[in-house]
């Protein structure tokens, strides 16, 4: 895409690429699904749909179910389903888990064979719809900056979240640059963007990177020392997720929404990523 614009790039030798790959980003047109329901009787609540932005906002969007559940009447000893094991199935456990909840895990599958581990991981709300009306911009902003104090707060642990300096060529517009001066430190200017072989002017914008497999596992044990208990099981239909008999649930299966919840707003975008020494 840069080499489109007219950008000429540096060598990137064979040698250098460790890896290739690509994953499905679960988009949601219209915007995220972050919200409760009665289904038939049983309360849920919905935590799927963030496109590129999954570990970006994982954090926040498990503060919004927090406090969602609580405005619902649920207390401390309640008994909780969350379905799905990705970034937001895991935050979203371990968020109810600090609220004194009995947590049940139910996946079909989890770290390191989840869409989480492929992603690049860098905190920038990409490829993310956050819907319309008066009240979109204002959670927008909540979920957000509760997403990056977690997340700054994990940095001294050494689970994989950093802070890494990101480069914005001239008149490429990455999203992590609409972020500076609002989210992240103000950007800095550099005539030529001190990267070995690249010449080009840009922007810096400091902002966190965070390495998947690492820190998918750091909150498993998180987790599992707060007693959750795991289930593998793939559901097919919504109705099941009465079985496990808890006091409700919460559904955080990205794609696997589409067809669980039947949601039509669900597609996928496929998201490429390469990995350099």
């Amino acid at each position: 895409e840069l080499t489109g614009r007219g950008f000429a790039l540096p060598d990137l030798r064979e040698e250098r690429v460790i890896r290739q790959l690509a994953g499905v980003r679960p988009y949601r047109r219209g915007g995220i699904r972050v919200e409760g329901e009665s289904h038939g009787g049983f309360p849920l609540f919905h935590n799927y749909g963030h496109g590129g932005g999954g570990l970006t906002t994982a954090w926040g969007c498990a503060e919004e179910v927090a406090r969602m559940k609580t405005m619902a009447g649920f207390v401390r000893g309640s008994r909780v389903t969350v379905v799905g094991a990705g970034i937001i199935g895991l935050t979203t456990a371990l968020r109810l888990q600090e609220d004194g909840h009995r947590v049940r895990l139910v996946f079909r599958e989890t770290t390191p064979h989840t869409v989480s581990d492929v992603a690049g991981g860098q905190w920038a709300p990409s490829l993310m719809a956050w819907g319309s009306g008066p009240s979109a911009g204002p959670r927008r902003d909540r979920i957000l900056r509760d997403s990056l104090r977690r997340l700054r707060a994990e940095i001294e642990r050494d689970v994989g979240v950093r802070e890494v300096p990101n480069f914005v060529a001239m008149g490429y517009g990455a999203s992590v640059g609409k972020m500076a001066g609002e989210y992240l430190p103000d950007a800095t200017w550099h005539d030529a963007i001190p990267i070995r072989g690249l010449k080009m002017a840009g922007t810096q914008v400091d902002t966190l990177l965070i390495e998947p497999s690492r820190y998918l596992a750091a909150l498993w044990e998180r987790l599992r020392r707060g007693g959750v208990e795991e289930q593998v099981a793939e559901l097919a239909q919504l109705d099941e997720v009465r079985q496990f008999g808890d006091d409700f649930a919460v559904i955080a299966t990205g794609m696997g929404a589409r067809e669980l919840c039947q949601d039509s707003a669900m597609r996928p975008i496929r998201g490429q990523l390469v990995l350099l020494e």
